[in-house]
C-alpha cells in the first residue's frame, strides 16, 4: 500500500509542491515509515478497534461511542438481562417544515420491560411535541419531568413496565448548541442538520446494550409532493438523507443506542462527494453554504483519513469501509472554535463557522481522526489495572495527537513551513504563558475533574500543549537517531500490543519501556519530567530540521478575559445569547468597564489573535454597553520558533 502522492493533498492547485525535492523525499520517506504493519486491526469507523472486535461487536461499538460526553455517558460497560425478549431499536427521523419547521421522530423498541420504564434525551431540545407511546397493549401511561443529564435535558418515567414493543412518536423544533457545545437541531430553509442527542429519546439502562439498531432519514416532507422530480429534471442535487452511520439515508447495524446519540443527521438538497479506493470507501457530505470549494475539501479529507490510518499501519474491513465526514457549515457557536470536530457515530461530524480552510480546520480534522486511533482503539492509562482517567491521559489523547496530526500533514505537503511554525508556536505561547504554567500534572488533572470551567480550559489546554511539545521533542529523538525513523515506531508498538492483547486500557509504563529500549535512555525521567512536572523538553536548536531555529522571545498570550457563559433565563425582546462569567479583575476586559453577569449582545473577535481589538456589546441594567480593548496578558519569557532562510524544498 503506498502513500499517497503529496499534491493529492495540497491547499491549492498553486500551492502544490508535488515536483518539488523535498515533496519527493517527504513522499519517499513516508511511503517507508507509513507502510501499513502486519496488525490485525481495522479503522473504518468513527473509532478503530482489533479485527477480533469488528464494528457490529461489543468492543467496536463501544470504542466508536467514547467520544460521547460524560452527562451522555455515563457507563460504556456491556449490560446484558434474563430476558427472553432480544432488544433492538429502529428510528425514522423525518424533518418538515410544515406547518413550522420541526423534525418528527418514530421509534420502534424492544427489550426486557424493566430496561424500558426510563427515557432519556440529553437536549439541547426546543420543544418536544405531541408525544405518544404505544406498547403491544395500548397507550401507555408516562410522567415528563426536565433536567436528568443537563440543562435543557427530558427525562421520561412510564408508569410501570410496558408490554414490548413500545413505538413513540414525537416532534422536536429547533435548537441552538448550548455555548461550548455543538448538539444541536436546525431546521433551515430546506435542510436540516442535527445531532442524535438532541433528536432521540432513548431508554436509559440500554444505552450500553448491544442491539440490533436501525436508523432512516426521510427527508420527502423537506418539498411538496412532486418537487423533487421536477428539481431532478433542472438538473439541481436530489433530497437526500443521510448519517455519520451510513452513506446512505437508511443502515441497519449492530451497536449500542449510545451510539445514536452521537451521530450526525443531515437532510435536504445536501452536497455529497464519494471517494472509493484501496484505502477505503470515503462519503463527504456537506449541509450549508461553506465558505470554500467543498469538492477540493472533501478530497483533502479522504486522503488524510487514508494517510491516518496509514500512519497506524490500519487496513480496512471489506463491507464496513464506509467513512462519513460531515461538513455543517452554520453561523457559529459562542465558546467554539471556527472549526469543532468531533468523531460521531463512526464518522466525523466539522462544525464550520462562516471562515476559510486552513490551518485551524485541517488541524483539528486531523487530530480528530488521528483520535480514533489514540483514544479510540487504544488508551493510556496511569498504571496496570487502573481505570481510564480521560483527565490524566489529556496529554495522550489530545496532546500526542495534535503532534502526530501536525507531522502528518507537513509530511504529505497539506501544511507549508508557515502553518508549521503557526502550530508548533502557538504550543510553546500556551506552555509559557499559561496562567496555570507553575501546576503540577496531578494540579491539572484535579481541576480539569472539579474546577471552574475556565479553569477547566486552561488546564486541558495546558496538558495538551504539554504532550504536544513532548510528543515533538521524541520525534525529533527518533530523526536524530535514524532520518528514516520518527515517533510512529512506538506508537505503532502501542497499538499492537493493544491488538494483540484484545485490550484498550494500557499502561504508561508499557510506553515507556518502548522509548526507553528504541531511544536507550531515562523514558521515566523525561516523562516525570515534562509531563508531570510541566518542564519545557529540551528540543535542540536544530531538532524540526534546516528551516526552523527556535529563539528566547517576550511573549504575550491572548485573554479575553472572561468566559462565555450560558444565560441562565434569557430575557423577552433581548439580543443576548450568553453572558459574562468568571471575569478576571485583572484583565483587559474588566479594566474596559466589563462586569461579572453582563449579557452578551455581540463580540467581535479573533480568537487566539491577542493583536486585534475586541469589541463587546453588552446589556447592563436595561442600558446597551459598547466596549473595546486589546485581549493581551502579562508578558512572559518563552520560546518561539523562526523561519530560516532554507529553501523551502530543503525543509524535512
Amino acid at each position: 500500500m503506498l502513500l499517497p502522492r503529496a499534491s493529492s493533498f495540497a491547499s491549492s492547485p498553486a500551492s502544490s509542491p508535488a515536483s518539488s525535492p523535498a515533496a519527493s523525499r517527504r513522499s519517499a520517506r513516508a511511503a517507508r515509515l507509513l507502510a501499513p504493519l502486519a496488525l490485525a486491526a481495522v479503522c473504518s469507523a468513527g473509532a478503530c478497534r482489533p479485527t477480533g472486535a469488528p464494528l457490529n461487536s461489543p468492543a467496536g461499538s463501544l470504542a466508536a461511542a467514547e467520544a460521547a460526553p460524560a452527562r451522555v455517558a455515563d457507563s460504556l460497560t456491556e449490560k446484558t438481562y434474563e430476558s427472553s425478549i432480544e432488544p433492538s431499536i429502529s428510528v425514522t427521523i423525518a424533518p418538515t417544515l410544515e406547518p413550522s419547521p420541526r423534525v418528527s421522530v418514530r421509534a420502534r423498541v424492544s427489550g426486557p420491560p424493566e430496561a424500558l420504564t426510563r427515557w432519556v434525551l440529553p437536549g439541547p431540545i426546543g420543544e418536544l411535541r405531541e408525544l405518544s407511546i404505544r406498547d403491544h397493549d395500548g397507550p401507555v401511561e408516562f410522567t415528563r419531568l426536565p433536567g436528568g443529564r443537563g440543562p435543557g435535558a427530558l427525562v421520561i418515567t412510564l408508569a410501570e413496565p410496558p408490554s414490548p414493543p413500545l413505538e413513540l412518536e414525537y416532534q422536536v423544533t429547533s435548537a441552538p448548541p448550548r455555548v461550548g457545545e455543538t448538539a444541536r437541531v436546525l431546521v433551515d430553509g430546506a435542510e436540516m442538520f442535527a445531532t442524535g442527542e438532541s433528536l432521540l429519546l432513548l431508554p436509559e439502562a440500554q444505552l450500553g446494550v448491544h442491539q440490533p439498531l436501525r436508523v432512516r432519514v426521510d427527508p420527502s416532507a423537506l418539498e411538496p409532493p412532486g418537487a423533487d422530480q421536477v428539481a431532478r429534471e433542472q438538473g439541481e442535487l436530489p433530497l437526500r438523507g443521510v448519517s455519520t452511520l451510513a452513506a446512505e439515508g437508511e443502515r441497519a447495524l449492530e451497536g449500542v443506542p449510545l451510539e445514536l446519540w452521537r451521530a450526525g443527521y443531515a437532510a435536504g438538497r445536501v452536497e455529497t462527494a464519494t471517494f472509493d479506493s484501496f484505502g477505503g470507501l470515503d462519503r463527504v457530505v456537506t449541509v450549508g453554504a461553506p465558505m470554500y470549494d467543498t469538492r477540493w475539501v472533501a478530497a483533502e479529507l479522504a486522503g488524510i483519513r487514508s494517510a491516518t490510518d496509514m500512519y497506524f499501519g490500519s487496513r480496512t474491513a471489506e463491507g464496513q469501509a464506509v467513512f462519513v465526514s460531515m461538513l455543517a457549515a452554520y453561523e457559529g457557536n459562542a465558546g467554539m472554535p471556527k472549526f469543532a470536530t468531533e468523531l460521531r457515530g463512526r464518522g466525523l461530524v466539522i462544525s464550520a463557522e462562516q471562515a476559510p480552510w486552513a490551518l485551524e480546520a485541517r488541524m483539528n480534522s486531523t487530530t480528530t481522526l488521528v483520535q480514533r486511533w489514540l483514544g479510540g482503539l487504544l488508551r493510556v492509562v496511569e498504571r496496570e489495572g487502573a481505570a481510564h482517567d480521560a483527565a490524566w491521559s489529556t496529554w495522550f489523547k489530545a496532546g500526542v495527537s495534535r503532534a502526530v496530526a501536525r507531522e502528518l500533514l507537513f509530511d504529505i505537503g497539506v501544511l507549508d513551513s508557515g502553518d508549521y511554525l503557526q502550530e508548533l508556536n502557538a504550543l510553546e505561547l500556551e506552555l509559557a504563558t499559561s496562567r496555570l504554567r507553575e501546576r503540577s500534572h496531578a494540579d491539572l488533572v484535579a481541576l480539569v475533574h472539579g474546577g471552574s470551567p475556565k479553569q477547566v480550559r486552561q488546564a486541558r489546554a495546558l496538558l495538551l500543549a504539554r504532550g504536544a511539545l513532548y510528543a515533538t521533542w521524541l520525534d525529533a529523538a527518533y530523526r536524530a537517531r535514524d532520518d528514516e525513523a520518527s515517533l510512529a515506531i512506538a506508537l505503532r508498538m502501542l497499538v499492537a500490543a493493544a491488538v494483540s492483547d484484545q485490550r484498550r486500557d494500557l499502561p504508561v509504563s508499557l510506553w515507556l519501556n518502548t522509548l526507553a529500549g528504541d531511544l536507550e535512555r531515562d523514558a521515566s525521567a523525561d516523562f516525570e519530567r515534562v509531563i508531570l512536572g510541566g518542564a519545557r523538553p529540551e528540543l535542540e536548536a536544530d531538532a524540526l530540521g534546516p528551516c526552523f531555529r527556535p529563539r528566547a522571545s517576550d511573549l504575550r498570550r491572548f485573554e479575553l478575559g472572561f468566559i462565555i457563559a450560558e444565560l441562565p433565563a434569557p430575557a423577552e425582546d433581548e439580543e443576548a445569547y450568553a453572558q459574562v462569567s468568571e471575569l478576571d479583575p485583572s484583565s483587559a476586559a474588566a479594566k474596559a468597564g466589563a462586569r461579572e453577569g453582563d449579557r452578551i449582545t455581540a463580540l467581535e473577535h479573533t480568537p487566539g489573535d491577542a493583536k486585534q481589538q475586541v469589541t463587546l456589546r453588552v446589556v447592563r441594567d436595561g442600558a446597551q454597553r459598547e466596549l473595546r480593548f486589546r485581549p493581551v496578558g502579562p508578558k512572559r519569557r518563552g520560546v518561539q520558533w523562526q523561519r530560516t532562510r532554507v529553501a523551502e524544498e530543503r525543509c524535512r
